[in-house]
């Protein structure tokens, strides 16, 4: 029988195999469902109804749902607030839970996730601009598999900002090259674009939102801003260019 379940804390690792000591691929956070595809005692294997990304997390950190539930809730998230950081009240345990950025949290203030009720009192003004959300988290940290503002990695970082304004982009910047229609010139470059970057290999490794012509915002050691042209990403402090530049692709 095919398990379901939902993701009831705020942010939880997603790994490459069933231990502690594995390597985190990516991150779970808060309203996410998943679809279980293997388990051990102690870890599942599932896979991310968003995007499809597999990978192992830790059983006791994961709330179990029936099937209708797993519907009903995947068709609530599609009336959804984007949030920044905000909070939501557990009814059941009467607590807190402070929410990353891109949890997806229903506009009725009051919810039900499998047996747990909650409600919240957020703001139900949507937020559309990207260059103004993708600044909110300028020196957040870099982390391989991260995508909360503790620490993303390139591609979690343009899924958590796209997030927030109801576009699901697939996890990686190879898959998320994918999307999109090509933009052939930085002169008709419009904010919110994306920029993809390729290694002396011609693998994509690299992903960053265009804010101009001239300017891009991505993760790499910290979100920061970097001048961008032709050749790809130039950094003002080292006086080099670090990320070569694919393809310029536009999502919505």
């Amino acid at each position: 029988m095919i398990d379901y379940g939902v993701i009831i804390l705020p942010v939880i690792p997603m790994r490459e195999s069933a231990s502690h000591k594995s390597e985190m691929i990516s991150q779970l956070i808060f309203g996410e469902s998943i679809v279980v595809i293997n388990e051990t005692p102690d870890w599942v294997f599932v896979r991310n109804f968003a995007d499809n990304y597999e990978g192992w997390i830790e059983r006791k950190q994961l709330l179990i749902i029936t099937e209708p539930e797993f519907d009903r809730w995947n068709q609530l998230k599609k009336q959804t607030i984007g949030n920044t950081t905000e909070t939501v009240f557990c009814e059941n345990s009467k607590t807190s839970i402070s929410l990353p950025a891109g949890a997806k949290i229903p506009f009725e203030f009051a919810f039900k996730m499998g047996s747990l009720s909650f409600s919240h009192s957020l703001s139900i003004e949507p937020q559309t601009e990207l260059s103004a959300i993708s600044k909110k988290f300028l020196n957040a940290p870099y982390l391989w598999g991260g995508k909360s503002f503790m620490g993303f990695d390139c591609s979690g970082f343009t899924q958590t900002v796209f997030k927030i304004i109801n576009i699901d982009l697939p996890r990686d910047a190879s898959q998320q090259a994918d999307e999109g229609l090509v933009v052939d010139f930085l002169e008709e470059v419009q904010s919110g674009d994306l920029a993809f970057f390729h290694n002396a290999e011609g693998k994509i490794t690299h992903v960053g939102i265009l804010l101009s012509p001239s300017e891009i915002i991505h993760c790499s050691g910290s979100v920061r801003i970097n001048i961008i042209d032709h050749h790809g990403i130039f950094n003002q402090a080292s006086g080099t260019y670090t990320h070569e530049l694919r393809v310029i692709k536009r999502i919505r």
